[in-house]
């Protein structure tokens, strides 16, 4: 059965390799390109036949098939072309018999490789494959001494001890996935498919001390539901683009900002104090760029500049058509909260120095200089850089992407940091107190200095890494 499903894995490399040579040899350029990603919830079916038949001989309970998972994912590509991203997920299940317990703890995370067979600038259908390694740990406990008159001990362990095996493999999982992107950035995407392992390795006490070994192959139905964010839209080179400025200079008697933009830029800067004129009133400086595949489209983009729940709210209006995107550059005064609600695209903070919240479908954001004493941003898919941060709280989680964080001066921080599927790194520095692991995939917690703040970093698939800033 295991060489039957290997053989049938070929057809969505197949696919995904004629469409790149197809768009290899087509000089247009692609008419519709996508970012998306977000968090997600699914389920994965193993069969766990094989190690339930292990755990009943030694008076365990058996396992639910049925395995709840949690993650992230994130994609970009072109309609009628290839799509390419990340995916990882991990999830858990116990069994109890009285004082006997086992669980069970299965992750996965790889490169997403797929085709994007139909779909309109408000659906994608995609076939493809995902390339990685799944990780599976095996624990039980409160093993008793079990003797049998013919064979003798079949565990030898003393009550209240523990038992594990993990086992790390190679593996692949061929999907289907449909997205519809009904509200503009918001949308959803159903992804099936079906993990199979194919070669790996395991470590472990559980066979020295159990006859049997645990079969921790897994493979079978994966389920999985996003939330996503990000934009459906035109590619076309920026010169081939009608683009257009427009300045505002708007009063500001508040003390919150809001910038809502489904596609483009939003960068972010504070207002230097030494310039204002003394005894006037402060003001919002934006310059929008609205840019689109043709004069005609870039006239239906509206930006709406007006007082919101928070304060200023500055908004994209979009268009019911793709082939658009406007970036903003915002000048705020000193001590201004900033939230910034993005689609796709990048986001860009300067020295800002307000509690700021960044939610990001798909792209990139880079702190620079943050004087803030708090931060949040979340990502769907992409990379987020925080350069020179001084704030006492700081979340930052990513669906699939990289996370690079540089503190600067002396910082008093309990630094709690993950990834599903990536490396983990904290420091050195100066005073690095402590250091402990914890948890299933790479999970670091570290206390700096006193401890007095808090930076939390999230990552499902994709490497963190917080280092001491440059001076």
């Amino acid at each position: 059965m295991r060489t039957t499903r290997r053989h049938w894995l070929v057809l969505p490399l197949l696919i995904v390799l004629s469409t790149v040579s197809v768009a290899g040899q087509n000089d247009a350029p692609p008419a519709i390109g996508f970012g998306l990603g977000g968090p997600s919830a699914g389920l994965f079916l193993p069969d766990l036949g094989p190690l339930n038949e292990l755990l009943v001989d030694h008076g365990f309970a058996p396992l639910t098939g049925a395995i709840i998972t949690a993650g992230g994912r994130g994609r970009g590509g072109v309609l009628g072309g290839t799509s390419a991203g990340g995916l990882g997920w991990a999830g858990s299940v116990e069994s109890r018999a009285g004082d006997l317990r086992a669980n069970l703890a299965v992750g996965f995370g790889g490169i997403e490789l797929g085709h994007v067979a139909g779909g309109d600038d408000r659906s994608l259908l995609t076939v493809g494959v995902v390339l990685g390694m799944s990780g599976v740990g095996l624990r039980v406990r409160d093993v008793t001494v079990v003797t049998s008159a013919d064979s003798g001990p079949t565990a030898v362990l003393p009550t209240a001890s523990d038992l594990h095996a993990g086992r790390m493999v190679f593996a692949v999982e061929p999907f289907v996935s449909m997205q519809v992107q009904p509200f503009g950035i918001l949308g959803f995407e159903i992804h099936l498919g079906w993990l199979v392992p194919l070669v790996g390795f395991q470590w472990g006490n559980f066979e020295a001390a159990v006859r049997g070994r645990p079969v921790l192959d897994l493979g079978g139905a994966t389920i999985g539901f996003s939330v996503t964010w990000g934009a459906i839209g035109a590619v076309r080179p920026r010169d081939e683009e009608d683009a257009a400025t427009t300045r505002h200079v708007v009063p500001f008697d508040a003390s919150c900002i809001e910038i809502v933009n489904p596609v483009g830029l939003v960068d972010v800067s504070v207002s230097d104090e030494a310039s204002a004129v003394a005894g006037s009133a402060p003001t919002v400086e934006v310059l929008v760029t609205r840019r689109a595949r043709s004069a005609a489209l870039r006239e239906q983009i509206a930006v709406d500049i007006a007082p919101g729940e928070c304060g200023l709210r500055i908004a994209t209006e979009s268009p019911r058509r793709w082939g658009w995107s406007v970036d903003y550059e915002i000048t705020v005064p000193p001590g201004t909260e900033v939230r910034v609600d993005q689609g796709a695209g990048d986001v860009k903070l300067t020295a800002v120095d307000g509690p700021t919240v960044v939610e990001l479908g798909a792209g990139e954001v880079r702190a620079t200089g943050f004087r803030g004493e708090t931060l949040a941003i979340d990502c769907g898919v992409g990379d987020v850089t925080v350069d020179g941060s001084d704030a006492s709280t700081t979340t930052i989680s990513i669906g699939t992407g990289d996370a690079n964080v540089f503190l600067s001066g002396a910082p008093s921080l309990v630094v709690s940091a993950s990834s599903g599927v990536g490396e983990v790194t904290i420091g050195p520095f100066a005073d690095h107190t402590e250091t402990s692991a914890s948890g299933f995939g790479n999970d670091l917690v570290a206390i700096l200095g006193a401890g007095a703040g808090s930076l939390t970093v999230d990552v499902g698939v994709g490497t963190v890494s917080v280092r001491e800033a440059s001076r």
